[in-house]
């Protein structure tokens, strides 16, 4: 397992299947951290076909834990869980 570091707008775009298949913890509007088995591109693309043409999209895989504070309840203990 990978876990990225994906920003994107889902912009009223219906995400309940994305969000039934993949494991993922919100950190902030639009910033969310996925436990993801795909490749960075399956993922992107996937998360892609949910979003209009022109919404923008990052997803970047991370090799440690992030250092951050001040993001939604829970953020930091489902890190540690997966990095640790």
């Amino acid at each position: 397992m990978t876990v990225y570091l994906a920003y994107f707008d889902p912009g009223g775009a219906d995400m309940d299947g994305f969000e039934q298949e993949t494991v993922q913890k919100r950190l902030a509007d639009n910033l969310y951290l996925i436990d993801s088995s795909e490749t960075r591109s399956r993922l992107y693309h996937r998360i892609k076909r949910y979003l209009t043409k022109d919404a923008p999209l990052l997803v970047a895989p991370l090799d440690q834990a992030p250092k951050f504070k001040g993001l939604e309840d829970g953020a930091l203990k489902w890190t540690r869980a997966r990095f640790s």
